[in-house]
């Protein structure tokens, strides 16, 4: 009788993962699959090495406070954005401070990073009261490709979520950002699309000694036959 439950139960768990995969909506409107970036309810962050945030942020429970960009005649906040760098591997005893610190860089100046800062905090906790559940998330790294070889049609797409809180302890103070209880996840919306081009995205090991670079190094290797596809930090 109990492995006659353990059978059914399995099956069920394998119909109920099928039915979540259907669920999942991997078009070009979904912003998990085609990402594009609100102008005041995000915060585009430069010159960061993803892998190291993830390591300070997840893996040793640190806080990360945010760093305006200073505005002057050869540095317009306004023009486009900064394209983000391709992925690659490099010596941990070899960063800069910038990439160890607990500071994140970003491309806006003072007034505009507090007030997207403040944009997202209160949307941030409106559905958290609203509805009941987190919907804030710091985005690390993204997958770059494209439908088709002749395709014309960038995609870029969010790799690891974390969820993520903000908080302000005084009017003066600076915004914190601190990962939340919940485990960080990949994009299901994008392990979901890749398996229509034979490549199987990669969980997240639990493992607290796990070097995060290796998940960027195995994506890497996996895209390897795509030419136009690339792992963006």
């Amino acid at each position: 009788m109990s492995i006659q439950v353990e059978i059914l139960d399995k099956k069920f768990k394998n119909k109920l993962k099928d039915w979540q995969n259907r669920l999942l909506d991997t078009s070009r409107r979904n912003p998990l699959i085609n990402f594009r970036r609100p102008k005041r309810t995000s915060i585009k962050i430069l010159d960061e090495l993803p892998t190291e945030v993830y390591r300070q942020l997840v893996l040793k429970d640190e806080k990360f406070t945010f760093d305006s960009i200073i505005v002057d005649e050869e540095n317009d906040v306004n023009s486009e954005e900064e394209e983000s760098k391709e992925f690659e591997t490099y010596n941990k005893e070899e960063l800069k401070s910038k990439h160890t610190d607990n500071s994140l860089q970003t491309n806006l100046d003072d007034e505009n990073l507090f007030k997207n800062l403040k944009s997202i905090q209160y949307k941030a906790q409106d559905i958290q009261e609203e509805q009941g559940y987190n919907n804030l998330f710091l985005t690390l790294g993204m997958l770059q490709w494209y439908e088709a070889d002749h395709s014309d049609k960038k995609n870029v797409s969010p790799l690891i979520l974390v969820p993520v809180t903000l908080s302000k302890k005084s009017v003066k103070g600076q915004f914190t950002l601190v990962k939340t209880d919940e485990e960080p996840i990949i994009n299901l919306s994008l392990q979901e699309k890749l398996n229509e081009f034979g490549i199987t995205l990669p969980d997240l090991p639990a493992n607290e000694d796990y070097d995060p670079k290796e998940y960027f190094e195995t994506i890497q290797n996996l895209i390897s036959s795509k030419k136009r596809w690339k792992v963006k930090i």
